[in-house]
């Protein structure tokens, strides 16, 4: 980088003065010295597709193997509590991609665990941002606590899903998914248009 400054600036090319710098957290290597990585940047961006690959070793794409792709494994949580803690002391914006950051289940843990930028596929947008009108930081927190030491994706799954279920009680999205609770990804499109509605006169981007 400082070399392509001294290229520009003996070119006479106007730049701006501080370029900021950041680097994606894909895979288990770059996960575990993140509080090193985090020195150098200015922000993360957390690939949770290919960070949950090379963790667990399942290529989502192969038939065979892809049941076993799990986004709450306990070796995830692990990697993306290290990650947002390593930012957080660094004061560096971190942020998430992926599959995990669009999904229903998921969201509770990822909020939970310091994760307040995300990026999604346009169809997951209308439900998560009405999620995340009803749920509460505090109490995201509280349930990653209950699953830190938790040996198992099921027993995380199962606890995460009974919280959601208490936190989404008498709300805007507890009849949507309701409908989704029995899918194990919590995954799908919605075609609710109250939310789309809601976004609108929110004002949420």
């Amino acid at each position: 980088i400082e070399q392509c400054r001294r290229e520009l600036e003996s070119e006479g090319q106007d730049m701006a003065d501080r370029v900021p710098l950041g680097i994606m957290i894909e895979v288990p290597a770059a996960a575990v010295i993140a509080h090193h990585l985090a020195r150098e940047v200015d922000f993360f961006s957390v690939g949770t597709n290919d960070l949950a690959q090379y963790t667990l070793a399942v290529d989502r794409g192969n038939p065979l193997v892809a049941s076993l792709y799990a986004p709450l494994h306990p070796a995830m949580i692990n990697l993306l509590s290290r990650i947002s803690n390593a930012g957080q002391a660094e004061e560096i914006d971190v942020t998430m991609c992926g599959e995990m950051a669009g999904e229903a289940l998921c969201l509770p843990v990822v909020l939970g665990l310091g994760y307040r930028t995300l990026s999604m596929n346009p169809s997951s947008i209308p439900l998560i941002k009405a999620m995340v009108r009803c749920l509460s930081v505090s109490a995201c927190e509280e349930l990653v606590e209950s699953l830190r030491d938790l040996p198992t994706t099921e027993e995380i799954e199962d606890i995460t899903r009974t919280a959601l279920r208490g936190m989404i009680l008498a709300t805007e999205v507890e009849p949507i998914l309701e409908s989704l609770f029995d899918d194990p990804s919590m995954m799908g499109e919605i075609d609710d248009e109250s939310l789309l509605e809601s976004d609108e006169e929110d004002g949420v981007d």
